[in-house]
């Protein structure tokens, strides 16, 4: 007697299983696994990397050995929360590694359901971020000297994003775009709010003295064509004494 059987589907989902876990280990993020009750059943060859502990350190053990001692115990308890619930929980979390050192995780916690719906372990998923966190704070702290340095200032300084040609007079066109920045000096020189310039980047075009329209536009021209920095001197008249200030 001879019995065949169709094991397509099984080799299939044999063949997937095996994918699912090469991904897993070859992943650089850290993953493992806990049962219901936090103990450690699995973690990833990358975990064991990013923390410097081994997987025999760790099995049956809770996750709790990575805890650096910077959150507080309700940060925990919503955590838990979260997950018993059957919800995801994600977080940048601040965890020690076996050396003592500190490393800051992006992290995932994902609840694992059994056919009758039953929460039976957590999958969690962690990216090391350390060095993109420092560089996002770094930056940040960069800017705000910038501007702190900018709004302090005698003298206007702003930035203008070109986009179209605005009519003049008779002394032809000037390109004007939008500002995305200005300091706090343009209220005091030209009796505008920087909202009113923002809004309005004409206003600075139209307080041109008409003897220099023609050098200031000739200036503009060359500073898009040649892109090289240039130093011009015009006159500009006050929004409310309607004098004109010579400007360089």
């Amino acid at each position: 007697m001879v019995h065949t059987e169709d094991i397509t589907e099984h080799k299939r989902a044999e063949q997937e299983l095996q994918k699912l876990s090469r991904v897993v280990q070859q992943t650089a993020d850290i993953v493992f696994i806990t049962d219901r009750n936090g103990l450690i059943e699995y973690v990833n060859p990358a975990f064991e990397k990013i923390t410097g502990y081994r997987r025999e350190e760790v099995i049956g053990k809770t996750p709790g050995i990575l805890k650096s001692g910077e959150h507080p115990a309700s940060f925990y308890e919503r955590l838990w929360k979260t997950i018993l619930e059957g919800l995801p929980f994600r977080a940048v979390l601040i965890n020690k590694k076996k050396d003592g050192t500190t490393f800051l995780e992006e992290k995932t916690i994902t609840p694992l359901r059994a056919e009758n719906g039953t929460i039976t372990h957590f999958v969690s998923t962690g990216k090391d971020v350390t060095e993109r966190m420092k560089a996002t704070e770094l930056l940040r702290q960069s800017e705000e000297k910038q501007r702190l340095v900018l709004s302090n200032m005698h003298e206007i300084v702003y930035s203008i994003r070109f986009w179209e040609s605005i009519p003049l007079g008779e002394e032809g066109n000037f390109l004007t775009g939008t500002v995305d920045f200005v300091n706090a000096p343009v209220e005091d020189i030209l009796g505008c709010s920087g909202e009113e310039f923002r809004m309005n980047p004409r206003v600075w075009m139209e307080s041109l003295h008409p003897e220099d329209i023609a050098s200031v536009r000739e200036s503009s021209e060359r500073l898009l064509t040649d892109k090289k920095p240039i130093t011009r001197v015009y006159r500009i008249k006050h929004k409310h004494t309607v004098e004109y200030r010579w400007m360089e």
